[in-house]
């Protein structure tokens, strides 16, 4: 479906709904958002991105482990497919994966490229699972320069969350995937 085919006012009276229903602020992972963030950024003008980035490694070790994991194959894809698919689908499994990242986060760079500062926002994995507050205070604040009103939360001062970039695959593995990832980015990445 192309951008013109979609119906704008629908789009934005369904998300409006499900506020409604909730009582609450939408929020969404952005899987198929992340190749259309200006179009999004375009539809709904008090939006706000976040980008969790992850080192490349432990974001394509993870897309390597759920191929094992749901489909028991490594061949298989999992997750969504950025536009580059037809090109990476050809290549080894550990090739598809770099590329599923390298390409995905690219797009997401590219979109935030093409729309206001106030619209986005980026945090860092690690520093996320050691201190989700923190996040939480800038998503607050961005928010807060976008007009919403947002009730303070209010955290344990020990919450945290499980950092899960932890080298789980082989040496060879591990090889094959930063090596790819350095194809196609031209940036050595190490563990």
């Amino acid at each position: 479906m192309s951008q013109n085919e979609v119906d704008f006012n629908g789009f934005r009276s369904e998300i409006a709904a499900i506020e409604s229903v909730f009582d609450k602020p939408f929020v969404l992972k952005g899987n198929f958002i992340n190749w259309n963030i200006s179009f999004i950024a375009k539809i709904f003008p008090k939006v706000l991105f976040i980008h969790s980035i992850r080192h490349p490694f432990y974001n394509a070790q993870s897309l390597f482990e759920a191929r094992l994991k749901f489909f028991g194959d490594i061949n298989r894809w999992y997750s969504y497919k950025p536009p580059e698919y037809e090109f990476l689908q050809n290549l080894d499994p550990y090739a598809q994966v770099a590329g599923q990242v390298y390409f995905t986060n690219k797009a997401i760079e590219d979109g935030f490229d093409h729309i206001e500062e106030s619209k986005w926002l980026q945090s860092n994995y690690s520093d996320f699972c050691s201190s989700p507050i923190d996040l939480s205070n800038l998503i607050q604040q961005k928010l807060a320069d976008l007009h919403y009103q947002i009730p303070n939360a209010t955290y344990d001062d020990n919450l945290d969350f499980n950092n899960t970039n932890v080298v789980r695959l082989s040496d060879y593995e591990c090889k094959k995937i930063i090596d790819a990832y350095k194809e196609f980015s031209g940036i050595a990445i190490t563990l």
